[in-house]
């Protein structure tokens, strides 16, 4: 029997919630021999949809914020698995991780309940239910 979770995907923004679901997936990781991936998206949509000119020091910022986060989570995760790798893309989370998850092939999508962005998740709905809506493989979202 194959491994259903060969290659699972966490979403991953430095919250605490996002931080429980990087343990369990590194959990799940372990113990299925799994190949993971941690993403963290520099959610650019929010300023461009309100501005027209971005300031280049907010969006180094967002980067370096989202880099730092992404070495943070790298640490943690090849401790437990020496292989784990990351990724950093740009736009609007949902999209772009549904979008990353689709075209590189991962067999599970783990994530936290809900993130930093508290007006995007009134305004948009939450990440993590586009996830339980839009993915083509299994999520687990973790409280």
């Amino acid at each position: 029997m194959s491994n259903m979770f060969e290659r699972i995907l966490v979403a991953y923004d430095g919250s605490e919630p996002s931080e429980k679901a990087l343990e369990v997936a590194l959990d799940i990781a372990t113990k299925y021999s799994s190949q993971l991936e941690i993403v963290r998206v520099v959610d650019t949509s929010a300023i461009y949809s309100y501005l027209d000119v971005v300031p280049v020091d907010l969006e180094k910022q967002m980067y370096d914020e989202a880099r730092k986060d992404l070495e943070r989570a790298e640490l943690r995760a090849k401790r437990k698995l020496p292989n784990a790798k990351t990724t950093l893309l740009s736009g609007d989370p949902a999209s772009e991780i549904l979008e990353y998850s689709h075209k590189n092939g991962f067999n599970l999508l783990v994530c936290g309940n809900r993130g930093r962005s508290k007006l995007k998740r009134v305004l948009l709905g939450s990440v993590s239910s586009r996830f339980a809506h839009e993915s083509r493989v299994p999520v687990l979202i973790i409280r």
